[in-house]
């Protein structure tokens, strides 16, 4: 489904759910944040290093560190603008501060405060850290793992320092051209939009990442009317498309309008995540 038309959100990913091929070994950190009832304390950190081969990021290089007091997959960093770390809030026992920053950008990181929202339809809460001369307290980077810290002026609203090695999803292929309608990905979200437009919630469900299938499983008879009603327009966007990059545990379609259509491989099988 496409990102800037109505999205199926993936609201569910369970902590035991999508498992990626590459190993995903977590990081330290300790610290907290304190603000306006929230009190979350940190112990866990992962960490994804994100090219921009699609060119959909807003920098070359994009770093994703998730804070957290439990252990969460990588696969919940996986993707462009809706990493499913996002809506992962639905499950209680999630919580923790989601970085997002240019590593050669040493000014300012974009902060996203992951906790359940006592508005289950709100959006999260996010901060903007900034300095001219330089947000953190250090940064310190190698090949192959990061060390970080950073604390508000007070120390008492955001204090954090992790440790943890950079994990990526390397890319595999990156598809042009009309080969691009005959790809395995390509033929999935076709399939899937095909589903929502019948409204054939079972064939959609068995297309989907167990996120989505959860996710689908919460919308209302209306809304599941008004995302059948804008599936013609989005299959013809589809179908249009001319560029698929396959990366080693997830795929983006990348449409003509700007916008993208997301999957991931889920046990062996490509599934959509939007």
């Amino acid at each position: 489904m496409l990102a800037h038309r109505v999205t199926i959100l993936a609201i569910a990913l369970a902590l035991c759910g999508v498992e990626t091929a590459q190993a995903s070994p977590l990081g330290t950190a300790s610290g907290h944040y304190r603000d306006e009832g929230q009190n979350l304390v940190f112990s866990h950190s992962i960490v994804l290093d994100q090219d921009n081969l699609e060119g959909l990021l807003a920098s070359s290089r994009q770093l994703r560190v998730f804070l957290s007091d439990i252990a969460v997959p990588v696969s919940a960093l996986h993707g462009i603008a809706y990493p499913a770390i996002r809506s992962m809030v639905q499950e209680p026992r999630v919580h923790g501060l989601l970085l997002e920053f240019d590593p050669a950008d040493r000014t300012s990181i974009r902060v996203t405060i992951v906790a359940h929202p006592e508005d289950a339809a709100g959006s999260l809460p996010n901060l903007l850290l900034s300095n001219s001369a330089g947000v953190w307290a250090s940064l310190n980077m190698s090949s192959y793992s990061i060390v970080g810290s950073y604390a508000s002026a007070d120390g008492r609203a955001i204090r954090f320092s992790f440790a943890a090695p950079l994990l990526t999803d390397p890319v595999r292929e990156d598809i042009r051209g009309p080969k691009a309608q005959g790809t395995e990905q390509m033929k999935v979200l076709v399939a899937r939009a095909e589903a929502l437009r019948r409204n054939d919630m079972g064939a959609a469900a068995s297309l989907s990442s167990r996120a989505a299938r959860a996710s689908m499983a919460r919308l209302s008879a209306a809304a599941l009317r008004q995302i059948a009603a804008s599936m013609p327009a989005s299959l013809e966007e589809l179908r249009r498309s001319r560029r698929v990059v396959v990366r080693q545990a997830s795929a983006v379609a990348i449409l003509d309008s700007g916008s993208w259509a997301s999957l991931v491989l889920e046990d062996g099988e490509w599934k959509v995540a939007d």
